[in-house]
């Protein structure tokens, strides 16, 4: 269960956490992450964090824009 409680600015989250907020599946978020969308805050970790407002915002841009393209 992902918890919004907080400042988003800080708040990291795992892959899964990130996906799991997003609605997406993790390799969604490995994807964003590739092409540059998401920055891990830990990028040379193995198990990379990511802030959950950057998250929330690739997320909405990402869904605004399959809605203009529909």
């Amino acid at each position: 269960m992902i918890h919004l409680d907080g400042d988003l600015r800080t708040i990291t989250w795992t892959t899964q956490q990130a996906a799991d907020a997003a609605g997406v599946p993790p390799g969604r978020i490995r994807i964003w992450a590739h092409r540059g969308k998401l920055h891990a805050v830990n990028p040379r970790a193995t198990r990379p964090r990511y802030r959950a407002a950057e998250v929330l915002q690739v997320e909405a841009e990402m869904r605004s824009g399959r809605a203009q393209a529909a």
